[in-house]
Parts: C-alpha cells; sequence; structure tokens
C-alpha cells in the first residue's frame, strides 16, 4: 500500500503542478490578448491619425497651389503698376519740361 500511497501523492503533486502551470499559462494568455487589444486600438488610432494627415497635407497643397496662382497674378499686377507708374512719371516730368505753368514760367 505504500507503493499506491507514494503514486497517490506523486500523481497529486503532478496535478497541482499542473494546475499552477495551466493558470500561469492562463494569466499569460490574459496579459497577452490585453496587449494584443490594446496594440489594436493603438494601431486603429494610428491609422485614423495617418488619414487625417494626409487630408490636411491634401488640403495645405490645395491651398498653396491656390496662394502661388494668386501671388503669380499680384506679381504682374505689379509690374504692371510699375510699368504705368514709370509712364506716368515719364509724362509728368515730360509735362513740366515742355509745357509753360499757368503763371507764365517755365
Amino acid at each position: 500500500m505504500s507503493e499506491d500511497l507514494k503514486l497517490d501523492e506523486e500523481l497529486l503533486k503532478v496535478a497541482k503542478n499542473l494546475a499552477r502551470e495551466e493558470a500561469i499559462k492562463s494569466a499569460a494568455d490574459d496579459l497577452m490578448m490585453k496587449k494584443i487589444t490594446m496594440y489594436e486600438k493603438k494601431i486603429t488610432q494610428l491609422k485614423g491619425d495617418a488619414e487625417r494627415m494626409a487630408e490636411e497635407n491634401s488640403n495645405y497643397e490645395i491651398i498653396s497651389k491656390s496662394h502661388k496662382e494668386l501671388n503669380g497674378e499680384l506679381q504682374k499686377e505689379l509690374n504692371e503698376v510699375k510699368e504705368d507708374n514709370k509712364k506716368l512719371t515719364k509724362q509728368v516730368l515730360d509735362y513740366q519740361q515742355n509745357y509753360i505753368r499757368i503763371d507764365g514760367k517755365k
């Protein structure tokens, strides 16, 4: 009987060790599932951030293109105004040099 008792004790120890290992594995599995869930949420958040940033970038590019076009138009208009100014300056100088003033003096 003592041999049976020893075997029963050994089986009990093995069963306890197995139960402990299963508990450890279960805890590790739970921890891994929590980490997986956390990382999946983070990945979803980052994908959303990336999509939002891509849309913002697209908006900035549209605005930049519009500003470049507007700047080009303004530069063209500015150059026209400068040319008109030069012509008017020349006309005023020509008028001052070639026409008699109201008081009769040149």
